[in-house]
């Protein structure tokens, strides 16, 4: 066997020649925005509502087909207003424990408790029959959210909501661009949010948007919310917030905007080159998303049996960076053992812990090409073919030489892999 064939961790060479990180945004050249960016700081017209602004909210709604949308400052922002907006100022908010913390955050920002349910059996997304389980008189909301950028079951969580009277809202953050039955989601159940992060398919660096069906008045009393909750000059009826969307990101917007729907479907053929390439592969499930789904991808979420693949999720993750590939274990911890809402009587949500422990998220870029998605399935096949030999070498680097001679070791960690590349550890 020579050197070449064998992982990075023992010895060989690396599989991928260059870095291939979590997250690789693009954006457009300045030169594209540069006279309309110009002309605004020149009038300094940059935000509260400008022009730019306007014009990417019609495009966006026009993009959902809905009526209005609300830009907002980012996708934070946008799943509190939708709470807000949405009359959830206490009580109880039922939330998927499998989600990134923002939503539960957001929830508890409102003076709302977050109620944790748990997924769907072999899936990502709020189980139903959970979340009728935790619904109680205290119940102001359900919200669901659309993991990794895979649309959850609305019909079922809407219909849900409807025979017990309770509002059903989407934080769909990492899943702008994705679709149901072919027709873009955000004019489900009683209102939408979304993020335009940088580690998004469609991203402004930062920003959001909120959305609602037809008919509706919550994008309107976001409108009025993201801007202090002004109504009347400077006089306020409720506490606001200051959420608004710079003219720059709205700019950002405006000229990616036309290429959401190459960049999803790319994502799409991107996962379904992982799928077929990793189904063989002894101890990983690939994700599978449901059939009317067309997700956004926000990563590629992989499930780690270490018994039958040879290694557990963190020994994958770790062959895989001497590889010079950045995986996530994400969304990890499920948020109902995050230490800020862990609690003695937090029942089990077995389908959500499982998937939190086990779970490896892999690189999806709008522009990656066959050969990086082929490097990665070949590292990750490579680690399981010489998993012992692997484990024992990580091993061996986590055990400590000796005592240490330091009188004062210095305990600072090392970079955070999750801001490698560049891309900023918040998610929404």
């Amino acid at each position: 066997m020579t050197v070449s064939q064998r992982p990075a961790l023992l010895g060989g060479r690396p599989l991928a020649a260059q870095p291939l990180p979590i997250v690789r945004p693009r954006f457009p050249a300045l030169a594209e925005i540069a006279d309309d960016l110009e002309q605004a700081l020149a009038t300094g017209h940059v935000t509260n509502h400008g022009p730019h602004v306007q014009r990417f909210e019609q495009r966006l709604a026009d993009m959902l087909g809905v009526s209005a949308v609300a830009a907002t400052n980012c996708g934070q922002s946008a799943v509190m207003l939708l709470l807000r907006a949405a009359g959830v100022t206490g009580g109880e908010v039922i939330v998927p424990a499998l989600t990134f913390s923002a939503t539960p955050h957001a929830v508890a920002w409102c003076g709302a408790t977050p109620v944790f349910a748990d997924v769907e059996p072999g899936g990502f997304g709020l189980d139903p029959r959970d979340a009728e389980r935790c619904i109680t008189d205290r119940t102001t909301a359900i919200l669901a959210v659309d993991p990794y950028g895979i649309p959850c079951d609305r019909e079922a969580l809407v219909a849900l909501g409807e025979a017990h009277g309770v509002p059903v809202l989407f934080d769909a953050a990492p899943a702008f661009g994705a679709r149901w039955d072919g027709r873009p989601i955000g004019g489900e159940g009683d209102g939408s949010a979304f993020s335009f992060h940088a580690t998004k398919a469609f991203s402004t660096t930062e920003g959001g948007c909120v959305s609602a069906p037809a008919g509706s008045t919550l994008v309107a009393r976001v409108a009025v919310l993201r801007n202090f909750a002004q109504v009347r000059g400077a006089d306020c009826d409720e506490p606001g917030m200051n959420a608004k969307m710079t003219e720059f990101a709205a700019l950002l917007g405006l000229a990616q905007v036309d290429d959401v729907t190459r960049r999803i479907d790319h994502r799409n053929a991107i996962a379904v080159r992982y799928r077929a390439a990793l189904a063989a592969v002894p101890g990983l499930r690939t994700a599978a998303p449901p059939s009317r789904a067309t997700p956004a991808w926000l990563y590629y979420p992989i499930l780690v049996d270490p018994t039958t693949f040879g290694l557990n999720r963190d020994e994958l993750v770790a062959g895989l960076a001497a590889e010079r590939i950045q995986a996530r274990t994400y969304y990890s911890p499920a948020c109902h053992l995050l230490r800020c809402y862990a609690q003695p009587r937090q029942r089990p949500l077995p389908q959500a812990e499982d998937v939190a422990a086990r779970v490896v998220a892999l690189p999806v870029y709008n522009d990656m090409t066959v050969e990086e998605c082929d490097t990665i399935t070949a590292a990750i096949r490579r680690l399981h073919e010489h998993a012992p030999d692997v484990r024992a070498r990580l091993a061996a680097i986590a055990t400590p030489p000796g005592p240490s001679l330091d009188p004062d070791p210095d305990p600072s960690p090392g970079p955070d892999p999750e801001t490698a590349g560049g891309v900023a550890r918040s998610t929404s």
